[in-house]
């Protein structure tokens, strides 16, 4: 920019975005958070936020992006591999909110399923073992398997109980 003359030009674009940006944020954020604390006036919330924006922007913050992404990366996909599993097993003509609502609000042996498979997907990244040398396929696999054989014996379970 500075060939063409334009530095003072692009300083006050860049200003203005990331002020314009930054008032995006707080007011949306202010927004979501006065919905969880009602009892509050919004310019305390405003101010609130706005200091712990400070805070957590003076502790090097990013830092810590790659690392929460990575775990994202790893946690995820497991999820996919449970959903995958209750299609394929139980719901192939689609999610009925009728049937929805007579399972229970909280499998925790799903959780159990999620866990073992993101296990499996650290495992494989730090290269302890590997079955397909993705540790998210391998992780989608795992908890694809778990949760067809937990959610299998806790129907076995629920059906030997009821005769």
């Amino acid at each position: 920019m500075a060939v063409f003359g334009a530095v003072l030009p692009a300083a006050l674009l860049l200003i203005f975005a990331t002020v314009t940006g930054n008032a995006g944020n707080m007011f949306q954020g202010t927004l979501v958070v006065s919905t969880l604390f009602t009892r509050f006036p919004k310019w305390q919330i405003t101010v609130a936020l706005g200091v712990l924006a400070v805070i957590v922007g003076s502790m090097d913050i990013m830092a810590w992006f790659i690392p929460f992404l990575l775990f994202l990366g790893i946690a995820t996909p497991p999820v996919a591999g449970i959903y995958i599993a209750d299609f394929l097993l139980y719901r192939r003509g689609g999610y009925d909110q009728r049937l929805l609502s007579s399972d229970p609000q909280v499998k925790v042996l799903t959780f159990v399923a999620w866990i073992i498979g993101s296990l499996v997907g650290f495992m494989t990244v730090k290269g302890v073992f590997s079955f397909t040398s993705i540790p998210s396929l391998d992780s989608i696999i795992v908890a694809c398997i778990c949760y067809a054989m937990f959610s299998r014996v806790t129907r076995l379970r629920s059906v030997a109980s009821g005769l």
